[in-house]
């Protein structure tokens, strides 16, 4: 009997230490669950209560984001009608506001932990400006010049028609400019055609020549038109400089000029005494010299933008280059009219080199006299010596 109580003490202290046991391991798998799984097997009245709370919390984050949907919608309807941007649609967070969106879309810079901290600016103002100035006002706004100069030459021509050589040519004729001079000329107007050909091509193209010929066809055409622009600025600016100094002699203005502008320069008749240069080509000269300055300079800076790395100098530059190249475009026109379909007589100075003699006379009176003095000088002298030598002429060395 005593053995047997002590095997049943033996068996309940297994048992105890069995139950502990299992105990232990139910509590560990326990710990391991989910939350949501605890619940639902331990307080069944709790999960349902949890259920509905969190369902009640997915309702509430459903109406936040609509109500942050709505608040970027009035953000972006304000941003459409005040400022022209667009605020990114269904953003969430604190700073989705207007104020904030407005500060960057007027520059303000915002932190960075990059070397660079131009990156702080995520909107350029000044950057927003240019494309609207040079999407919406160049193109448009920069033909009238052009048209208008077209326009009037055309009228012009049509009341005046050509000026003729006045009694007609002399059969005689004096040196006007150098082979050198001539040839300086002509390669620098070459490349500034091409320049101003490829530059309105790049500048108008978008919304006057796509019209016409289409896409397809305009796209090569602007990427040669690019190419051949970037690559004969560089030229452009080589020669450009010397041929300035080459003829900055005889384009200085004085008192003659104001005489010449007095009288229209006589081409509506009448006659104005002008120098070897009137004061038309003295004012091609220096709008030539100031205005090939500003494109030659602002050109390396767009054909070489690391040259100073700057987006705000940089739109300046492009808006000054095309200012520029408009205007000196425009009166080329006039230069080339007059020089060539205009004047009888006048583009032979650039081709020949010499001039009519009763063409000198009519446009270039002064100079013309001048010319026509010193060679009667020279035949003077001439025939003096002749005279000291018995009339017997020198043989030639």
């Amino acid at each position: 009997m005593q053995a047997w109580r002590s095997a049943e003490r033996i068996s309940h202290a297994a048992i105890v230490r069995l139950a502990l046991s299992f105990a232990a391991v139910w509590l560990c798998l326990g710990a391991t669950t989910t939350p949501a799984l605890a619940q639902s097997v331990l307080l069944p009245s709790d999960a349902a209560i949890s259920q509905d709370s969190l369902e009640s919390r997915d309702t509430a984050e459903k109406r936040g984001m609509a109500e942050s949907r709505d608040q970027a919608s009035d953000g972006r309807l304000f941003q459409d009608k005040a400022l022209g941007g667009a605020v990114p649609g269904a953003a969430i967070g604190s700073t989705n506001d207007s104020t904030t969106w407005r500060a960057i879309r007027h520059g303000e810079a915002g932190r960075v932990t990059i070397p660079d901290k131009r990156a702080a600016v995520m909107i350029r103002d000044s950057g927003e400006k240019w494309r609207i100035f040079r999407a919406n006002y160049l193109p448009y706004y920069g033909a009238i010049p052009i048209v208008g100069m077209l326009a009037l030459l055309a009228i012009f021509f049509a009341i005046r028609g050509r000026i003729k050589i006045e009694g007609g040519r002399s059969g005689r004729t004096i040196p006007r400019f150098k082979l050198w001079q001539r040839t300086m000329h002509w390669f620098v107007a070459c490349v500034f055609i091409l320049l101003a050909l490829s530059g309105l091509i790049i500048l108008f193209g978008r919304v006057g020549l796509i019209p016409l010929i289409g896409k397809d066809a305009f796209a090569p055409l602007a990427s040669a038109a690019l190419q051949g622009h970037n690559l004969f600025g560089p030229i452009f600016v080589v020669v450009f400089f010397p041929m300035i100094l080459l003829f900055v002699k005889g384009n200085g203005f004085n008192r003659v000029d104001l005489q010449w502008i007095l009288k229209g320069g006589g081409l509506f008749g009448g006659h104005a005494h002008s120098e070897k240069n009137n004061f038309g080509e003295k004012g091609w000269y220096w709008l030539l010299a100031l205005g090939g300055t500003v494109v030659c300079l602002s050109g390396l800076l767009l054909d070489f933008p690391w040259l100073v790395e700057v987006t705000g100098v940089l739109t300046i530059a492009h808006v000054a280059h095309a200012l520029a190249a408009l205007a000196l475009i425009t009166v080329a026109l006039g230069h080339i009219y007059i020089g060539s379909l205009g004047m009888e007589g006048a583009i032979e100075g650039m081709t020949k080199g010499e001039v009519d003699v009763n063409w000198a006379i009519q446009h270039h009176d002064l100079w013309a006299e001048e010319v026509l003095g010193e060679e009667a000088a020279r035949e003077d002298e001439k025939a003096r010596g002749d005279e000291k030598d018995g009339g017997v002429p020198m043989p030639a060395e």
